[in-house]
């Protein structure tokens, strides 16, 4: 059924309704308040993309922080995967991508890159105690993490073996910390609640 919706515009003189809009009544999810339905009405935003934004701010700190490192993390990975494929294989040739080697020779890893990241958001996270940067932070760590865990095998074995047999530990490696990270995320609150209970019938 459609219902009518008045824009309101507010100023220093007070309100004025500068425009009344048809629109068709949706069923509200039960999770999202009321009051942040009616605002996103009046600004025009739809509360279906509100539905992803509510659970999330939800969350505590910390499933927030593994949730953006999750994500920033396996975006890394599968892109420098596919980078160092097209450069391996020689697929496009004539493309951008091209190793990273000096005058001298020396053939610089993006492991490097993700040590040196890994520095600065380590320092970074300590010397703020802000909820925004540690969240942005959190990216950045994420990043840091799939630029030096894509290389895992040659930094367990000080030897380039990327693409031998034994580059398979990076694959692995990189599973493991990404299942870390999922079990933490999306589920701390059955892990804190298991150890609750293990600790009261102790």
């Amino acid at each position: 059924m459609p219902h009518l919706l008045c824009e309101v515009l507010a100023g220093p003189l007070g309100t004025v309704v500068v425009g009344v809009r048809s629109v068709h009544a949706v069923p509200r999810p039960d999770s999202t308040p009321i009051g942040a339905l009616m605002l996103a009405g009046l600004v025009g935003v739809d509360w279906r993309a509100m539905r992803l934004a509510y659970p999330y701010r939800r969350l505590d700190l910390g499933r927030r922080i593994a949730l953006r490192t999750l994500t920033a993390y396996l975006v890394t990975f599968a892109v420098l995967r596919a980078i160092t494929a097209i450069i391996h294989y020689d697929w496009f040739p004539h493309g951008p991508f091209r190793y990273i080697v000096t005058a001298s020779g020396l053939h610089i890893h993006h492991l490097f890159w993700g040590i040196l990241l890994l520095m600065v958001t380590g320092f970074a996270s300590l010397a703020t105690r802000k909820e925004v940067w540690h969240l942005r932070i959190a990216i950045l760590f994420g990043i840091a993490l799939g630029l030096t865990l894509d290389e895992f095998a040659m930094w367990l074995r000080l030897a380039d073996v990327y693409w031998s047999p034994e580059g398979v530990e990076s694959l692995k490696a990189g599973a493991a910390v990404a299942a870390l990270l999922g079990l933490y995320a999306f589920g701390a609150p059955f892990w804190h609640g298991l150890v609750r209970d293990v600790m009261r019938h102790r």
